[in-house]
């Protein structure tokens, strides 16, 4: 067996880093050799992923599905393919405010030789593997930021509503902070506080789901599903006991690690037709009156 090492120096925590590195979407990117990957490829590896991966090495197309053999997040990642035939390991080790990157590949020189010199593949495989770990770093950097912008996003909102953690929104949201809610805007995090109050007085067992996250610049966009059961005052209707079951939208703006604007869009139709509400009909008789 032939073992290759590289090592390199990147800006950044290891839980950060290890997201950026193992979330696989990004390898073709930052590999020289990967052509394209499927399977798990939209959030880090975890213990018993697979990811199948088209490559280029020495000139000739590899295909294999990569399994996660061992797993102990932010420090270490293990993959291999049918068995251990090929071997990848990635270690993290926090330096400072950065993360030493390891990554050491393990292979059989007769799978990719071809007949050729075996000490001319290590080469080889030991240049690709510093191109790779150099095309990674700025990747990593750059998306750094908006990794922590979305989890910290994330942690604020799960606190707030699965924790019932109002705290969590005076730490995350900036005290000038600026709200959107339908039909209203209000400036700090008081009002967001009474708001949800009463929605967790009308909806005691209420249970927010991320589904989507995504972040460019100083924005994160999610794509959340709310669900409970009525059993107290919401909007002017009574506890029905009803269970209401919903999506919607939320758009923040992120500064120094706080929410400074932030835009609630959830299906309020589709919520009070669950409740019972007969709204459609009042909606139309306005736009009907508005045509006269």
């Amino acid at each position: 067996m032939t073992v290759v090492s590289n090592e390199i120096l990147i800006d950044g925590p290891p839980n950060l880093v290890f997201d950026v590195v193992t979330t696989t979407r990004s390898w073709p990117f930052w590999h020289p050799a990967t052509e394209a990957v499927s399977g798990q490829t939209d959030r880090p590896l975890s213990l018993g992923d697979e990811v199948r991966e088209r490559a280029i090495l020495g000139g000739r197309v590899h295909e294999g599905t990569w399994t996660v053999t061992d797993s102990e997040r932010p420090s270490r990642l293990v993959l291999q393919i049918e068995g251990g035939r090929i071997q990848i390991v990635y270690t993290f080790a926090a330096r400072n405010a950065a993360t030493l990157l390891r990554r050491e590949l393990t292979y059989r020189s007769e799978d990719f030789a071809g007949g050729a010199d075996p000490d001319a593949l290590a080469e080889r495989m030991r240049a690709q593997s510093e191109e790779a770990l150099h095309r990674l770093k700025p990747l990593v950097e750059f998306q750094m930021p908006l990794e922590q912008n979305k989890i910290l996003s994330r942690r604020t909102l799960e606190r707030a509503f699965n924790e019932r953690n109002l705290a969590a929104v005076d730490e995350g949201f900036a005290a000038d902070a600026v709200m959107h809610d339908p039909g209203t805007d209000f400036i700090g995090p008081q009002d967001l506080k009474r708001g949800l109050a009463t929605l967790f007085n009308a909806f005691p067992d209420f249970h927010f789901t991320l589904l989507d996250q995504l972040a460019d610049g100083d924005l994160v966009s999610l794509r959340y599903r709310g669900h409970g059961t009525h059993q107290g005052e919401f909007l002017g209707t009574p506890a029905t006991g009803r269970r209401i079951d919903y999506t919607g939208q939320i758009m923040l703006r992120m500064r120094d690690g706080q929410i400074v604007e932030f835009w609630a869009n959830p299906d309020q139709l589709g919520l009070l037709k669950q409740l019972g509400v007969n709204v459609l009909p009042n909606a139309l008789s306005g736009v009907a009156e508005g045509a006269h």
